[in-house]
């Protein structure tokens, strides 16, 4: 959909709805160098797994670009892509990949490709991430999981894609606070 906020006009732009189109978006859409629009979906698509998609503003026109499949590109994405300082988009699945425990991706949507870059297979490095990544002054992807860890209660981790290597920076765990009277 489309608000402007001076007059408090909303225009529908797009349906999403089950099939080989999407369904279901998940996080906020990102705006790439092209002037587009991009997302995902956590259902829909081919496989019914989720897809990326695309928005022109510009002529008004919605393009399914790539369809989540499971192990090799994970599946059910539920965060925002970050476009990250490289000029890539970056996002994560929560299910699929090489453990069916989700992935980080790189996509690139000058080419249309997307690539694993991790997969999470539990213990070491988390699992079901959610969520969105952020990209601090060093470069480096931050991001959370829901599962997984130390205790099984997620991760913090660090994602450096120049080099490739992923950190478990932190392990959740259940905290109780209690407050006395």
């Amino acid at each position: 959909f489309q608000f402007n906020p001076n007059n408090n006009s909303f225009t529908k732009k797009v349906d999403f709805s089950s099939g080989p189109g999407g369904r279901n978006p998940s996080g906020s859409l990102i705006q790439g160098a092209d002037g587009n629009l991009y997302g995902t979906t956590a259902y829909g698509g081919t496989n019914d797994m989720g897809v990326i998609f695309q928005y022109s503003i510009a002529n008004n026109t919605y393009t399914k670009k790539l369809d989540f499949n499971g192990t090799l590109n994970g599946n059910y994405p539920l965060g925002s892509m970050l476009l990250a300082a490289d000029g890539k988009l970056y996002g994560m699945t929560a299910g699929g990949g090489t453990y069916n425990r989700g992935i980080i991706f790189k996509y690139d949507y000058t080419t249309n490709i997307l690539q694993k870059k991790v997969d999470f297979d539990g213990a070491t490095t988390g699992s079901m991430p959610m969520g969105d990544l952020i990209q601090t002054s060093n470069g480096n992807i931050y991001g959370l999981t829901r599962n997984g860890g130390a205790y099984n209660k997620g991760v913090l981790f660090q994602y450096n894609y120049g080099s490739g290597i992923f950190n478990r920076k932190v392990d959740l765990a259940l905290i109780y606070y209690f407050k006395l009277l």
